[in-house]
């Protein structure tokens, strides 16, 4: 399940249409979000902390997804919005820096999608997630891995 999280955040990052739904005011899933974006990856995905230097002797990755992962997982651990407004998803998605971000994003995508075989783990890694809203508020993907609650 976690490889599951981590490849589905890493997803996030290079799906530049589910990032145009952030500045979709009609959109009420807060998934889709900047701050969803990097908690997904920083928060959910990361356990067991923000380490990824000890993930593959942890056995969480083997040598090849890190050497792919790293550069990446770099560049986003040092972004910071423009303004530091983490709400500016028009400033963020015009932002040159945030570019980079998404360019490295596919590029590991695609390198990961050489080395992983497992159906599972291929989907969470190439599809967005889809989401089914909950009676009451709320949303849950469809593989009931993630619960978001109403904004």
């Amino acid at each position: 399940m976690w490889r599951q999280r981590w490849l589905s955040a890493l997803q996030h990052f290079a799906d530049t249409d589910a990032q145009r739904r952030w500045l979709d005011t009609s959109e009420h899933n807060p998934h889709y979000s900047y701050v969803e974006c990097m908690a997904c990856y920083f928060d959910d995905a990361f356990f067991p902390g923000h380490e990824i230097d000890r993930w593959v002797s942890l056995g969480y990755m083997i040598e090849a997804e890190y050497v792919a992962m790293s550069p990446f997982h770099r560049l986003v651990e040092n972004y910071r919005p423009p303004n530091d407004d983490p709400y500016d998803c028009d400033a963020i998605l015009a932002d040159a820096r945030w570019g980079e971000v998404v360019r490295s994003a596919q590029n590991v995508q695609a390198a990961l999608a050489a080395l992983i075989s497992e159906p599972t783990e291929l989907a969470a890694l190439k599809s967005p997630r889809d989401w089914i809203e909950l009676d009451g508020g709320g949303y849950r993907s469809s593989d009931g891995s993630f619960i978001v609650s109403a904004g």
